[in-house]
């Protein structure tokens, strides 16, 4: 369960990662129904990450925080790494 818990939080990490990406992006380019759609959908999916660590993952809090701060920073390295070598713009 610690494991799964650890996991969840790290995907979690990284949608929120990706998510950020499109709301400063919205936001430098002046695109507010952009940044009100982005912030809408990260406050929902915070509420609803709350929700369940509450109900199904209380005994594993720190792995949560763990794998939440795993997950953001190696993501944002690996989209830095994406838009500096891949992407063609």
């Amino acid at each position: 369960m610690n494991l799964l818990a650890f996991i969840i939080a790290m995907l979690f990490g990284a949608v929120q990662m990706f998510l950020l990406s499109i709301l400063l992006r919205s936001v430098t380019s002046g695109n507010t129904k952009e940044v009100i759609k982005a912030l809408l959908v990260k406050l929902v999916l915070y509420a609803a990450a709350i929700a369940l660590l509450l109900l199904k993952f209380p005994e594993s809090i720190i792995n949560c925080a763990c794998g939440y701060a795993a997950g953001l920073p190696l993501s944002a390295v690996v989209y830095f790494i994406y838009l500096s070598f891949f992407k063609k713009s």
